[in-house]
C-alpha cells in the first residue's frame, strides 16, 4: 500500500476509516498528523523504497517511538533500523527555524552520512519533510552539491592511527583507545590531518596534553 504510486489515495481511506489509529498500539494520528502524512508521501517518487514510506508515516514520532511502532507492526530488523537512523538523522538535519542546519554539518559527519547506503533514502526523506512544510528545497540541494564536492575515495579512507600505534606508546587499553581513535579519524575526515606522519604528530600532542594510563614495560 505505501509504495504503490496510489499511496496516498490508500492512506487517506485509512483515515477516513479511522483505522490508521488501529494499526499498532500506541500509534495514533491526529488529524494535523494525517495531513503531514499524506503531505509527505504526495512528495515521494513513484515507487519508493517501503522504508522510506513507513518513516514518512513515523516521522512525527521520536525515533525511539517509531522503532517501537515498526516491531508492533511486524516489521524486519532492517525495515525497523533503518526508520530509527532516518529519522535520527532527519531530525539533527531538519528544523523548520533552522534550515541552515544542513550547512553546519560537519564534513567529517557529512562523509559518515555518505559512507552508510541508506543515504539517499534519508535525502528523499528530507526532501519530502521541506515539501510538506511548504519550505524551500535550499537546504537539501545545497546538502547533494556539498556531496558532490567529495571525492569518493575520501568518504571512508582506510584510518591513519590505529589501536597498534597506541599499543606501540603504551597506553593502558581501555575506552581510551576509541576516544583517541575516533577523534583522530574525524580529523582526517575534516581534511585537518593528511598524511600518517601528521596523524602520529597529533596523537603524540593528544597524549602530551591529556596522558591516559600508561602499560607497564613488559620485562
Amino acid at each position: 500500500m505505501l509504495t504503490s504510486p496510489q499511496r496516498v489515495s490508500a492512506w487517506n481511506l485509512l483515515c477516513q476509516t479511522n483505522l490508521c489509529n488501529h494499526l499498532a498500539p500506541d500509534l495514533t494520528f491526529s488529524d494535523t498528523d494525517r495531513r503531514h502524512v499524506s503531505d509527505r508521501l504526495a512528495a515521494l517518487s513513484d515507487h519508493p523504497d517501503f522504508r522510506l514510506t513507513l518513516a514518512c508515516m513515523l516521522a512525527d514520532q521520536p525515533p525511539p517511538a517509531a522503532a517501537n511502532s515498526c516491531r508492533a507492526l511486524r516489521c524486519s530488523n532492517d525495515e525497523r533500523d533503518t526508520v530509527h537512523w532516518l529519522l535520527t538523522q532527519l531530525h539533527a538535519l531538519y528544523q523548520p527555524n533552522h534550515l541552515e542546519l544542513t550547512d553546519r554539518l560537519d564534513l567529517a559527519d557529512l562523509k559518515q552520512l555518505l559512507a552508510d547506503e541508506r543515504f539517499h533514502l534519508l535525502c528523499d526523506l528530507l526532501r519530502a519533510r521541506l515539501s510538506a512544510d511548504n519550505l524551500p528545497l535550499d537546504a537539501h540541494n545545497r546538502m547533494l552539491e556539498r556531496c558532490r564536492t567529495i571525492d569518493p575515495a575520501e568518504i571512508s579512507p582506510p584510518p591513519l592511527i590505529t589501536g597498534d600505534d597506541l599499543i606501540a606508546r603504551r597506553v593502558e587499553k581501555g575506552p581510551v583507545y576509541a576516544r583517541l581513535i575516533d577523534a583522530l579519524y574525524r580529523a582526517q575526515l575534516n581534511n585537518q590531518i593528511h598524511t600518517r606522519d601528521q596523524a602520529l604528530a597529533r596523537l603524540d600532542d593528544m597524549l602530551v596534553k591529556n596522558p591516559p594510563h600508561s602499560s607497564p614495560e613488559k620485562p
